[in-house]
Formats: C-alpha cells, structure tokens, sequence
C-alpha cells in the first residue's frame, strides 16, 4: 500500500511539475475594447441642396421665383436660404442636338447638351436592398424619367 500511495504522489508531483506557468498575457494596445467596438462615422453639413420643383394648378411650370418666396424648415425652426438658382430649360434646350458626324452605316443615340444646360444625374444605392425593392424603385425610376418634359 505504502507503494500505491508513493506512486500516487509521485504522479501528482510530476504533473504538477510538469506544468509551466505563464505571466499573465499582457494586453496589448491593438487589442484593446475600444478597437473592437463598432466604427463609427462623424460627418458634418454646412450646405444642403434642396431641389424645388414648382407648377401651377395646370402643370406649368412657374418661373421668376426668389429666395424670399421660399421657407425652409428643419425640425420645425426657419432656416436660412444661403444660395439659391434657378434652373430654367433654354431655348437650346428645346432644339435638337446638331447630329454628329458618323460614316455610312453607323448610327447613335449619343446627344451633346448645350454648354448652358444642366446635367441631371441619378444615382441608385441598391446595395443593401431585397432584389425585389430594387426592381420596383428602377421601374418607377423609369416611369418618372419618361414623364419629364423636354429641356
């Protein structure tokens, strides 16, 4: 018996002998809880675009407007009217583009705007949308850019 228990013992020594303890892990800075936080993004607006498009009760369009017709609000409070355009379809607007020169043969659906129009351009995000979502806002995309009048 008195050599079962030495056995015993000497096992339990061993083991525990055999054991390395290491100094603690130090944390080191890239692992820190604040980098594993969430990112997060600050931004800051000192000019938002509002685009006005103003009709009579008969659909047309009225012109000679002033900053001074306008209020704006956000959350309820007047806001300040820095800059303000505005956008009117010219003459050349309404005219066709001059065709471009092509060989026989060749056609395109290309039209150069005159220097004086404005360029209008439509940017989807459809990244984080259901494909069905993004099929519905392109065709309504669509149906509104059909309906525009010319210039």
């Amino acid at each position: 018996m008195r050599a079962g228990f030495c056995c015993v013992f000497i096992l339990i020594c061993g083991s525990v002998l055999g054991q390395t303890v290491s100094p603690p892990a130090a944390v080191s800075p890239a692992s820190s809880p604040a980098d594993n936080a969430v990112p997060t993004f600050h931004a800051t607006s000192r000019l938002v675009l509002v685009d006005v498009v103003v009709t009579g009760k008969h659909a047309e369009f009225v012109r000679g407007l002033k900053p001074g017709d306008f209020t704006l609000l956000e959350n309820g409070k007047p806001q300040r009217i820095s800059a303000f355009n505005a956008h009117a379809a010219s003459d050349a607007a309404q005219r066709p583009a001059p065709q471009i020169p092509l060989p026989p043969h060749q056609y395109t659906n290309f039209s150069a705007p005159s220097p004086d129009h404005p360029i209008t351009i439509v940017l989807m995000d459809m990244l984080d949308m259901e494909f069905s979502d993004g099929t519905y806002a392109r065709q309504q995309m669509l149906k509104f850019l059909s309906a525009l009048p010319a210039g």
